[in-house]
């Protein structure tokens, strides 16, 4: 399947015939991404109003949303076996300090946040075997899955994270 996206429109296709298979139903607001899960059962989208969505990779109904955040999603992705969620946005969670949240992937529960340094989550993933989490802001820092304070030194980096393989982590 192919999820293409402008705004607040999104349609998923059949990468083999071209097929059109269905529209997101309940969208509300723009998409800036979106993500298939890893087992492709369910689509996250990310962008405005302060919220990331999961929808039925089959039907595409909307499961539930996230709105966790205090500004627009930057970034949004599954862990490795699909059971958490994990975003991040601009702005500030408590006018100090930005922070990452992780969400049960079949509830869409709150898990934890792990708070950052910076003005905005730009990027945040999970690592191969789901971990540790790289978050980086105008600093990167990696964090041991489920702790919120950074468990290697940080580093000034770009915007991007890119993961590397797991025997390089």
């Amino acid at each position: 399947k192919i999820l293409a996206e402008i705004y607040n429109y999104a349609q998923v296709w059949n990468a083999a015939t071209g097929e059109k298979l269905y529209g997101l139903v309940g969208l509300t607001g723009w998409i800036e991404g979106s993500v298939f899960s890893p087992d492709g059962s369910k689509i996250l989208t990310r962008g405005g109003e302060r919220r990331a969505n999961v929808w039925d990779a089959t039907t595409g109904l909307k499961l539930f949303d996230l709105v966790y955040h205090p500004d627009t999603v930057l970034s949004a992705s599954f862990s490795p076996d699909g059971k958490k969620i994990l975003t991040g946005s601009r702005g500030y969670l408590d006018r100090e300090t930005p922070g990452a949240k992780v969400s049960d992937a079949a509830t869409g529960s709150l898990l934890y946040t792990i708070k950052a340094q910076g003005d905005s989550i730009r990027s945040a993933k999970f690592s191969p075997d789901g971990t540790k989490v790289v978050i980086a802001s105008e600093i990167l820092r990696m964090y041991k899955t489920g702790e919120p304070t950074p468990s290697f030194p940080s580093e000034e980096c770009p915007a991007e994270v890119w993961l590397l393989p797991p025997d390089e982590l």
